[in-house]
């Protein structure tokens, strides 16, 4: 299963692709993204596995390509309020990907999938370059607690 964007190619990760094992286990030892990784001290190889694997584009884990590359992973996660759970590899950070992929993606789900009622992404607070994406990329503030943050685009 693909998503086509303007700019990137979500695609979604198989478990028996060779290139996307070694992409898990490349994502698994940066440290950067662990620390921010949901459930705390989990690998993204153990993630994977404790999610649903949904039949549409939703519940599911993708690679993010770019450019003929692979530059990061994508959870889209829920349905009538979806939720997007990302991170981009260690040389993909700062050039602002992140912030375009939000804004094409947020497009996407809203524009085809007219039962969405918001996109959000669910960000630590000290996790600025994220948040500083998240709002770059045009999603509003919706919410501060418990150490995390919800920017969100709504219908």
């Amino acid at each position: 299963m693909e998503i086509v964007l303007e700019d990137f190619t979500l695609i979604k990760i198989d478990r028996t692709n060779d290139i996307h094992n070694r992409f898990i286990k490349e994502v698994d030892m940066d440290t950067d993204i662990k620390k921010y990784l949901y459930p705390y001290n989990n690998s993204l190889d153990d993630f994977i596995d404790t999610r649903y694997s949904g039949i549409d584009i939703f519940n599911n884990f993708y690679v993010i390509t770019y450019e003929n590359r692979i530059i990061g992973y994508m959870e889209i996660e829920s349905f009538k309020e979806v939720k997007l759970n990302y991170a981009l590899l260690k040389d993909e950070r700062g050039k602002g990907l992140g912030s375009l992929l939000i804004r094409e993606l947020t497009n996407y789900i809203l524009s085809n999938y007219p039962d969405v009622i918001s996109v959000n992404t669910i960000i630590r607070n000290e996790n600025k370059s994220s948040i500083h994406a998240s709002i770059k990329g045009g999603l509003d503030f919706i919410d501060s607690k418990d150490g995390f943050t919800t920017y969100g685009k709504k219908r």
